[in-house]
């Protein structure tokens, strides 16, 4: 059988598919172009809703709803529906008693009926109250330097110990406050009687020791404070002598009021940092001293001299000597530079001292940032007879400490 003959009419049914397709794409443009509704998505179904309502219509996309902890957030931030006012100093406070209740358990322990509440007798100052509820409803809470202090006794105030935890954090950190910082945030925290602040901004007194020295401040220092200070193992000094004068200088300042606590104040002074030739010539100068100074350094550089004596003779490890721990720097500007790189302790007088201390002050602006940390080694005198020294430094790069211009407290 011959096959059967193709009909020139049939043939072309093969390539009709693509023209139907064609076609129905150029429909489909047409009727998107011209309807109303210009359908652009299959599943959008809402356009046919009035003609086929039986449908359910599941994939209509929706309107985002939002969140419960986003509503809640929104209501608290606005104050809308506040049960509470706060009134501080001729101002007025809309609160939540539940944010209040969460953070502070002052009002958790405390039944509160009334709907409004004054704090006039309490130490807390309206913008502090401000900063702390925004703590209290925000995640992060800016907080300006000006007001720390006066937020941390609202903390306390309000028994917001989390609050309180974050601000000594904030106080901690050594980017939000430079040694200058610290001085002036100490004499802030001493007026308002803020002991722990006090003391831990005293501790951070660190490359600014020399200048704190040339201050007002320094010489009006309580002897508890002085002594906390002087006994700090951040203590930045170029050599133990240093600390030597410094609690000379607050000494003579008013010497009648406070001869009874020179045994006291010279104690914090670690005479066995220093060189054993210049216990020895202070050791001869006793008789020049007044008598109550004389005193209280005559054992003090006994117990020194014996300690480097054992030291020698290797009675005991240097480690055992006790700590070294200080803030070593050395200024190129400093006038005595010379006789501590020559290992002449001895030409470093008092009057010399104070001479350096006006330098300094007067170019106040520049000394922190020109002095450079060292680190000390202990060398064994037994190995090096011709050096006398304990201490020998090697220079390390130094740098600058940031700063923030408001701190960060976070919940």
């Amino acid at each position: 059988m011959f096959p059967r003959r193709c009909n020139s009419n049939v043939m072309p049914r093969l390539n009709r598919p693509r023209v139907l397709i064609s076609r129905a794409a150029g429909y489909m443009k047409r009727l998107e172009k011209n309807h109303p509704y210009r359908l652009k998505h299959r599943y959008e179904l809402e356009h046919w809703r009035k003609f086929m309502p039986h449908l359910r219509f599941t994939n209509i996309e929706q309107p985002k709803k939002e969140s419960l902890m986003e509503s809640l957030d929104r209501v608290i931030e606005s104050g809308d529906g506040a049960e509470v006012k706060v009134a501080i100093d001729n101002k007025l406070f809309k609160c939540h008693l539940m944010v209040l209740r969460t953070w502070s358990s002052l009002f958790e322990k405390s039944q509160i009926e009334s709907k409004m509440l004054e704090m006039a007798n309490a130490k807390v100052t309206a913008k502090a109250f401000e900063i702390v509820y925004t703590w209290m409803t925000q995640m992060d809470c800016e907080c300006p330097r000006s007001q720390i202090l006066d937020v941390l006794i609202a903390a306390q105030f309000l028994q917001a110990d989390r609050l309180v935890a974050s601000i000594f954090d904030c106080l901690s950190d050594k980017n939000n406050f430079c040694e200058i910082d610290a001085f002036h945030l100490f004499m802030e925290a001493r007026s308002k009687n803020i002991t722990p602040v006090a003391e831990l901004m005293l501790r951070r007194i660190s490359r600014s020791f020399l200048l704190l020295l040339t201050t007002k401040e320094y010489r009006e220092l309580s002897v508890q404070h002085l002594c906390y200070m002087l006994d700090s193992n951040n203590l930045g000094v170029q050599t133990e002598i240093e600390v030597f004068y410094g609690a000379l200088i607050w000494i003579y300042h008013d010497f009648e009021a406070r001869k009874n606590d020179i045994c006291r104040v010279l104690s914090a002074v670690r005479f066995k940092l220093m060189p054993s030739h210049y216990l020895l010539y202070w050791a001869e100068k006793l008789h020049e001293l007044e008598l109550e100074i004389a005193d209280a350094l005559c054992p003090l550089m006994h117990l020194a001299m014996i300690y480097q004596q054992e030291l020698h003779i290797r009675t005991f490890n240097a480690d055992e000597m006790g700590p070294f721990d200080r803030v070593w720097l050395r200024d190129a500007s400093c006038l005595y530079r010379k006789f501590l790189d020559q290992d002449k302790p001895i030409e470093i007088t008092f009057e010399l001292f104070l001479a350096n201390l006006t330098r300094i002050q007067k170019a106040s602006r520049t000394f922190v940032s020109r002095v450079v940390e060292v680190e000390f080694v202990f060398d064994d005198e037994s190995d090096k007879e011709e050096d006398s020294s304990l201490l020998s430094p090697a220079e390390t790069p130094h740098t600058n400490e940031s700063q923030k211009p408001a701190l960060l407290l976070k919940t």
